[in-house]
């Protein structure tokens, strides 16, 4: 075999490029590109076919298993950042109410002001106008149209302003377990379940609320349960898409979905954005509005 400049003699038929890099064989043009298809095509057909049969199952998450005491650490160590007043634009509240006997739907659009611990301020817009509510921590009020208001109890309100509140799952839980009202634990396949105890007059114990923390990241409160008295369930609220408040690094839950128990209608409520509001004059928003219903809580 001989070598000249710029190409090479195989079997006397000369082999070489132009400017354009262009290859000439043999009164032929190949181009270099179809030269590397060309390649590929060959070692495809050398190693075969992928197999179909590969396991493309998705990888299962690192689920954990640690003591009561850092489950609860590690949500505390997210609510415990929470001492500002946030906000959150952009809400939707939609859903299904059972009210004197007839199943109404709804969906309106606001605002909500929270602020830890039962803080909260409410503003939806709909058809008919729009309704306000809020808590202080220590009374729930509500001001609206008539055919919205409430009856007797603050339970009679689709989205009672307290108990949303409590479903943002950013509330301190108890730091140490021991003691009758717990929380006692059990670890389910996905969550822990965490099951919160009060007692009566006579002293009779019962559940107030159970609560499941995901055993994945972000290691946050994924759902609760409330109970009645005497042991039926309430309301069951589900918690999804945590993402971090604007400039904060707490993370919030942007979709809040509320079953009333028994058959009483749901609402799903989601945010569109939730930021910090450092404006201590909106605070004045959680106090009940001129003309609305006021009603003392204790729990």
């Amino acid at each position: 075999m001989a070598w000249t400049k710029g190409s090479y003699v195989r079997n006397d038929r000369p082999l070489g490029f132009n400017r354009a890099g262009v290859r000439f064989w043999k009164g032929r043009v190949v181009s270099q590109r179809h030269a590397m298809i060309g390649c590929v095509l060959l070692a495809i057909g050398v190693a075969g076919c992928p197999d179909d049969r590969i396991d493309r199952t998705p990888t299962p998450l690192p689920y954990d298993d640690v003591p009561i005491e850092v489950v609860i650490a590690r949500v505390n160590a997210n609510a415990v950042d929470m001492d500002f007043l946030a906000r959150a634009g952009g809400v939707r509240a939609r859903g299904r109410y059972l009210r004197d006997g007839r199943s109404e739907s709804f969906e309106l659009h606001g605002t909500l002001l929270f602020r830890r611990p039962r803080r909260v301020y409410l503003q939806l817009s709909h058809p008919l106008g729009s309704i306000e509510e809020g808590s202080d921590g220590q009374r729930v009020w509500f001001l609206g149209p008539d055919e919205w208001m409430p009856g007797e109890s603050p339970d009679d309100l689709p989205f009672r302003p307290d108990r949303i509140a409590d479903v943002l799952g950013l509330g301190l839980l108890p730091m140490d377990p021991r003691g009758p009202h717990g929380p006692v634990m059990t670890v389910g396949p996905e969550a822990y379940e965490l099951m919160f105890l009060d007692e009566d007059r006579i002293g009779q114990l019962h559940i107030t609320h159970t609560m499941e923390i995901d055993r994945a990241p972000p290691y946050l409160v994924r759902s609760i349960d409330f109970f009645s008295p005497e042991g039926h369930p309430t309301v069951r609220a589900e918690l999804s898409d945590h993402r971090a408040i604007t400039d904060s690094e707490v993370l919030a839950p942007r979709r809040i979905r509320m079953t009333l128990l028994p058959d009483r209608g749901w609402m799903e409520m989601t945010f569109a954005n939730m930021r910090r509001f450092d404006r201590p004059q909106a605070e004045a928003r959680f106090s009940p509005r001129p003309r609305s219903v006021v009603w003392e809580v204790n729990d």
